[in-house]
């Protein structure tokens, strides 16, 4: 979720201006919780979770990266090596990384990735019944991460974040676009 740039390119040409040694950018989670909804319902996940973790403790210091594939080393989920060039944070900063996704200097100053981990009650049961998706289907701790107290964990529901709501009226169009297309299938 960009804070002013209105796409992801538009961030990506800020936060990289007059740098070509920028090979990736990081950015921080925004956690959200379940709102204490219990059920699903199909209005847009960016009406029905508006609650979220509050500053960069963890979960948020948690990232995701945008990275120069020519410069793609190896790929991870959420932190990527590079063969060259700097790992910033969404300020420009070198990325203070550790573990396996973590930062140490995270940033809310030009965007956010707003991470529903947990929605509703009835979505997170689904979504337990999977099991963990960083894990392949015959490995033995497929089941053991995503579970009651991965809900409790992550069911932060500290303050209203409504960021992403500058969104909503395009996000509607595309759906209505989408649904067009595959009205003629």
């Amino acid at each position: 979720v960009p804070n002013t740039a209105s796409s992801i390119d538009e961030l990506i040409s800020k936060i990289t201006v007059d740098d070509n040694e920028i090979s990736a950018v990081a950015f921080n989670w925004k956690t959200f919780g379940s709102a204490g909804l219990k059920l699903y319902d199909q209005r847009l996940t960016m009406d029905r979770f508006t609650l979220c973790a509050s500053g960069l403790r963890s979960p948020n210091n948690c990232i995701k990266s945008i990275v120069r594939v020519d410069r793609l080393v190896d790929p991870h989920i959420h932190i990527h090596k590079i063969s060259n060039g700097k790992y910033v944070n969404d300020m420009g900063m070198i990325s203070s990384q550790y573990g396996n996704g973590m930062t140490y200097n995270g940033s809310y100053s030009q965007a956010q990735i707003n991470h529903y981990m947990v929605k509703s009650y009835q979505e997170f049961q689904d979504k337990r019944s999977k099991g963990n998706a960083n894990r392949s289907d015959n490995s033995a701790d497929k089941y053991d991460r995503v579970n009651d107290e991965y809900f409790k964990k992550f069911d932060i529901n500290d303050e209203e974040c409504l960021k992403i709501r500058r969104f909503r009226e395009s996000t509607l169009i595309e759906i209505d676009r989408l649904k067009s297309i595959l009205s003629l299938i």
